[in-house]
Protein backbone atom coordinates (compact mmCIF):
# COMPACT_ATOMS: atom_id res chain seq x y z
CA UNK A 1 0.00 0.00 0.00
CA UNK A 2 2.97 2.28 0.64
CA UNK A 3 4.06 1.87 -2.99
CA UNK A 4 0.47 2.41 -4.14
CA UNK A 5 0.38 5.67 -2.20
CA UNK A 6 3.26 6.92 -4.34
CA UNK A 7 1.07 6.63 -7.42
CA UNK A 8 2.42 3.31 -8.59
CA UNK A 9 0.22 0.72 -10.24
CA UNK A 10 0.16 -2.91 -9.04
CA UNK A 11 2.14 -3.84 -12.16
CA UNK A 12 4.87 -1.29 -11.36
CA UNK A 13 4.97 -2.40 -7.72
CA UNK A 14 5.25 -6.03 -8.80
CA UNK A 15 8.09 -5.21 -11.18
CA UNK A 16 9.92 -3.19 -8.48
CA UNK A 17 9.58 -5.98 -5.90
CA UNK A 18 10.11 -8.87 -8.31
CA UNK A 19 6.77 -10.55 -7.59
CA UNK A 20 3.55 -11.16 -9.50
CA UNK A 21 1.04 -8.36 -10.04
CA UNK A 22 -1.77 -10.66 -8.93
CA UNK A 23 -0.03 -11.09 -5.56
CA UNK A 24 0.28 -7.31 -5.19
CA UNK A 25 -3.42 -6.86 -6.00
CA UNK A 26 -4.29 -9.52 -3.44
CA UNK A 27 -2.15 -7.87 -0.73
CA UNK A 28 -3.62 -4.44 -1.44
CA UNK A 29 -7.19 -5.78 -1.41
CA UNK A 30 -6.50 -7.65 1.81
CA UNK A 31 -5.13 -4.49 3.45
CA UNK A 32 -8.17 -2.52 2.30
CA UNK A 33 -10.51 -5.19 3.66
CA UNK A 34 -8.72 -5.38 7.03
CA UNK A 35 -8.96 -1.62 7.44
CA UNK A 36 -12.64 -1.59 6.44
CA UNK A 37 -12.03 0.95 3.70
CA UNK A 38 -14.07 1.32 0.54
CA UNK A 39 -11.08 2.19 -1.65
CA UNK A 40 -7.32 1.83 -1.51
CA UNK A 41 -6.96 5.59 -1.18
CA UNK A 42 -9.24 5.56 1.86
CA UNK A 43 -7.25 2.66 3.31
CA UNK A 44 -4.08 4.62 2.67
CA UNK A 45 -5.37 7.68 4.51
CA UNK A 46 -6.48 5.54 7.46
CA UNK A 47 -3.10 3.85 7.57
CA UNK A 48 -1.21 7.14 7.36
CA UNK A 49 -3.21 8.56 10.27
CA UNK A 50 -2.33 5.62 12.51
CA UNK A 51 1.25 4.97 11.54
CA UNK A 52 2.54 8.55 11.31
CA UNK A 53 4.91 7.93 8.45
CA UNK A 54 6.12 4.42 9.28
CA UNK A 55 4.25 2.71 6.50
CA UNK A 56 6.29 -0.44 5.93
CA UNK A 57 3.93 -2.60 8.00
CA UNK A 58 2.39 -4.39 5.02
CA UNK A 59 4.39 -7.58 4.44
CA UNK A 60 4.92 -8.03 0.73
CA UNK A 61 6.91 -11.00 -0.55
CA UNK A 62 10.23 -9.94 -1.98
CA UNK A 63 10.76 -7.13 0.49
CA UNK A 64 13.88 -7.73 2.50
CA UNK A 65 13.29 -8.10 6.20
CA UNK A 66 15.59 -6.88 8.91
CA UNK A 67 17.75 -9.65 10.24
CA UNK A 68 17.43 -10.53 13.89
CA UNK A 69 20.52 -9.95 15.96
CA UNK A 70 22.52 -13.10 16.66
CA UNK A 71 21.51 -14.98 19.76
CA UNK A 72 23.78 -14.98 22.76
CA UNK A 73 25.52 -18.21 23.60
CA UNK A 74 27.46 -20.79 21.64
CA UNK A 75 27.70 -20.54 17.87
CA UNK A 76 26.28 -24.06 17.41
CA UNK A 77 24.06 -26.11 19.70
CA UNK A 78 25.17 -29.52 20.92
CA UNK A 79 22.69 -31.18 18.54
CA UNK A 80 24.06 -29.26 15.57
CA UNK A 81 27.63 -30.07 16.52
CA UNK A 82 26.79 -33.78 16.88
CA UNK A 83 25.08 -33.85 13.49
CA UNK A 84 27.96 -32.05 11.78
CA UNK A 85 30.39 -34.40 13.51
CA UNK A 86 28.64 -37.42 11.98
CA UNK A 87 28.69 -35.78 8.56
CA UNK A 88 32.40 -35.02 9.03
CA UNK A 89 33.02 -38.74 9.55
CA UNK A 90 31.43 -39.45 6.17
CA UNK A 91 27.96 -40.49 7.33
CA UNK A 92 24.93 -39.57 5.26
CA UNK A 93 22.19 -37.48 6.82
CA UNK A 94 20.00 -40.60 7.06
CA UNK A 95 22.70 -42.57 8.89
CA UNK A 96 23.41 -39.64 11.19
CA UNK A 97 19.72 -39.42 12.13
CA UNK A 98 19.69 -43.13 12.98
CA UNK A 99 22.79 -42.77 15.13
CA UNK A 100 21.45 -39.69 16.92
CA UNK A 101 17.87 -40.95 17.23
CA UNK A 102 16.29 -37.92 15.58
CA UNK A 103 13.92 -37.58 12.65
CA UNK A 104 15.13 -36.65 9.19
CA UNK A 105 13.08 -33.43 9.35
CA UNK A 106 14.78 -32.44 12.59
CA UNK A 107 18.15 -33.10 10.98
CA UNK A 108 17.31 -30.89 8.00
CA UNK A 109 16.21 -28.06 10.32
CA UNK A 110 19.40 -28.44 12.38
CA UNK A 111 21.50 -28.38 9.21
CA UNK A 112 19.73 -25.30 7.90
CA UNK A 113 20.22 -23.50 11.22
CA UNK A 114 23.88 -24.46 11.35
CA UNK A 115 24.38 -23.22 7.75
CA UNK A 116 22.73 -19.93 8.70
CA UNK A 117 24.79 -19.53 11.87
CA UNK A 118 28.05 -20.36 10.12
CA UNK A 119 27.22 -18.36 7.00
CA UNK A 120 27.66 -21.29 4.63
CA UNK A 121 25.70 -22.23 1.53
CA UNK A 122 25.92 -26.01 1.88
CA UNK A 123 26.39 -28.80 4.38
CA UNK A 124 29.94 -29.50 3.24
CA UNK A 125 30.91 -25.90 3.81
CA UNK A 126 29.28 -26.00 7.24
CA UNK A 127 31.24 -29.10 8.21
CA UNK A 128 34.47 -27.57 6.93
CA UNK A 129 33.93 -24.26 8.72
CA UNK A 130 32.87 -25.95 11.99
CA UNK A 131 36.00 -28.07 11.79
CA UNK A 132 38.18 -25.00 11.16
CA UNK A 133 36.60 -23.29 14.19
CA UNK A 134 37.24 -26.33 16.35
CA UNK A 135 33.54 -27.01 16.91
CA UNK A 136 33.70 -30.43 15.25
CA UNK A 137 36.58 -32.78 15.35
Amino acid sequence: MYHHSQGKTPETIARDLGIGAQRVRYQLANARKKLGAATLDEAWETTREYTEGNLHWLPLPGRSRKHKPPKEGPLLTDAQRALLSHLDKGASVARATEALGISINTAYVQLKNSRDRLGCAGNEGSVRKAKDLGLVG
